[in-house]
């Protein structure tokens, strides 16, 4: 940032501000430095997402489904395997 740059005030809550202020002194840039770089890096993830996180958590929960399927035809298969062919079903083990 150029000192030229306009200055903005913003109110912060104060749990968010003290968030901000850490990672800023993790990642050795100065507060406001930290400020531009979370908000550069929002509109960068929405240019890289057009669809938002929306899109993608949707997505995900039509993963979870698919697997959720998958696993109960799965268990039905065990339960087949478990029973033993065909023929051996329905006969008494001795």
């Amino acid at each position: 940032m150029a000192r030229d740059d306009p200055q903005t005030n913003l109110r912060l809550p104060a749990e968010l501000k003290q968030q901000l202020m850490e990672a800023a002194r993790d990642a050795n840039r100065t507060f406001g430095a930290e400020v531009v770089k979370r908000l550069q890096d929002s509109f960068e993830m929405d240019r890289v997402l057009p669809e938002g996180l929306d899109a993608v958590e949707a997505n995900a929960r039509l993963q979870v489904e698919n697997l959720e399927k998958m696993n109960a035809k799965l268990d039905e298969l065990w339960k087949l395997i478990q029973a033993g062919p065909p023929s051996a079903r329905g006969r008494s083990k001795k």
